[in-house]
């Protein structure tokens, strides 16, 4: 349910629409391949369907949603090629990252990047799943941030957007608890290494390795998925026999 919008809030009505879409979309109240529908949202929010028009173009631009034929516009969803063409990009565009800004890396970037792994490994230890994503996410846009590259960060922070759903989609744990802390440890002491040289191909590792994780991770919701939709169908139907 999207709450209307309140008075106090000065942002342009589109664009307090799209920060609500999105955050529903990111957080999982909207899971991959709701539908949306512009005149339910802006009944719900109370206002007209032009902002709301608006919100989600800005998210389409962003790859959140989709446009199907026969199925209107949707949150994102995935396929296998879709992970591999998120976690490619993903991986060239923080080697970019690394290559521009290995030679100027600070001390205070290496204290800040072991605060985040801090609370990295605290949520690892209490699973906090809603935690783990956005951490994760944290740790590697201060990297691509220190580039100083406006379209570089743009183009970064669009995929990760998108692989923020993913992570949620599949239950990030499922696939991170054994490498996550650990592998971004490495990357700080490869980053912070007096001798850089290796650092591109560490970070370039370190997120191809993680394509076989999601893609066993993504399986196995889906076939989750369907077996829960097999109960469903099989509970309600007329007939089933009980003995």
């Amino acid at each position: 349910m999207l709450d209307t919008i309140s008075e106090n809030e000065n942002l342009p009505l589109y664009k307090i629409v799209y920060n609500r879409l999105r955050e529903a979309i990111l957080n999982g109240q909207l899971a991959p391949g709701t539908k949306l529908v512009e005149l339910s949202i802006s009944s719900q929010m109370r206002i007209s369907k032009t902002p709301v028009r608006e919100a989600i173009r800005e998210l389409a631009q962003e790859g959140l949603i989709s446009f199907k034929a026969r199925h209107g516009i949707t949150v994102i969803d995935f396929t296998e090629k879709d992970i591999f063409e998120l976690v490619t990009l993903r991986a060239t565009l923080e080697v970019l990252a690394v290559n521009l800004i290995k030679n100027a890396w600070k001390a205070k970037d290496t204290s800040a990047l072991k605060a985040i792994l801090e609370r990295f490994v605290d949520a690892e230890r209490s699973r906090n799943l809603t935690q783990l994503p956005n951490l994760d996410i944290e740790f590697h846009r201060y990297i691509v941030k220190r580039a100083d590259s406006h379209r570089l960060l743009k183009a970064w922070d669009d995929i990760a957007s998108q692989m923020n759903v993913l992570f949620r989609m599949i239950q990030y744990f499922d696939f991170s608890e054994q490498y996550s802390s650990q592998s971004h440890k490495e990357l700080i002491e490869a980053i912070s290494a007096p001798d850089k040289s290796g650092c591109e191909n560490i970070f370039k590792a370190h997120i191809l390795l993680s394509q076989e994780n999601i893609l066993a991770a993504y399986n196995k919701q889906k076939n989750r998925n369907e077996r829960a939709l097999l109960t469903d169908i099989y509970s309600f139907s007329p007939f089933r026999l009980d003995f």
